[in-house]
């Protein structure tokens, strides 16, 4: 961004996964190995390492094909947990600051595809990510699918 505000900030996020595969691409791939994210944000408190252990399946056929994949690991955030005493601060300070907890997360992902016919086919995806904080009052989690029905004449 050209210029820093209180919403945008200059900053790069960066994201990446190393691994092995094994297996047979005919039946059945299991996938294992880290996956790491880290975000420079500059000052703002916004700015996290993370870190997460990534493992998987994925089989392909003919008829009935999809991956599952698992990822479980630790987001930390490089300032820390901002403690506020909140006697000298005026709580009307409150709505404008933004604290940020230490938190160790899932990442679940699940694809599959299902050849019904030579004119249907049923996808699916979903994704679920529960996030465990330091603070509790920060747990949150999101989570999306999507069922889709394919027509090709």
């Amino acid at each position: 961004y050209d210029v820093e505000t209180d919403v945008y900030f200059n900053s790069v996020r960066v994201e990446g996964a190393t691994g092995y595969r094994w297996g047979d691409i005919l039946a059945a791939t299991w996938k294992v190995g880290l996956a790491g994210e880290k975000l420079a944000a500059g000052d703002s408190p916004e700015s996290y390492s993370q870190l997460g252990l990534r493992g998987g399946v994925e089989s392909y056929g003919a008829v009935v094909g999809g991956s599952l994949t698992l990822e479980f690991g630790r987001r930390t955030y490089a300032q820390g947990v901002v403690v506020l005493d909140t006697d000298v601060l005026d709580s009307s300070l409150f709505d404008s600051l933004a604290l940020y907890t230490d938190f160790n997360y899932w990442k679940i992902w699940l694809m599959g595809s299902w050849k019904m016919n030579g004119h249907f086919d049923l996808d699916l995806m979903a994704n679920y990510e529960p996030e465990n904080h330091t603070e509790n009052t920060d747990d949150t989690s999101i989570g999306f699918g999507s069922l889709r029905l394919v027509w090709r004449p």
